[in-house]
């Protein structure tokens, strides 16, 4: 599932006048978090979903070293 542009923008404006950072638990559907949150000034905290499929958590780390290195935004418990 991915989340329209628009969609994100909507709820992180008015997260923003709350604060100015955000926390995602995983990289999918999320992916243009980092984008839209550096547009309003907002820090992200990225984090990715491990579970029991090793193909899926390899895909959300490979998203995540992607995101962070485009936005840059902070990495939650990833080492290089």
């Amino acid at each position: 599932m991915v989340l329209k542009e628009e969609n994100i923008r909507e709820d992180m404006e008015l997260l923003s006048k709350y604060t100015s950072c955000v926390r995602t638990y995983s990289t999918v559907g999320q992916e243009l978090v980092p984008k839209v949150a550096k547009e309003l000034g907002m820090q992200v905290l990225m984090g990715i979903w491990i579970g029991k499929e090793e193909k899926q958590a390899v895909a959300e780390i490979a998203t995540l070293k992607e995101l962070a290195k485009q936005y840059d935004c902070s990495s939650v418990g990833l080492k290089e």
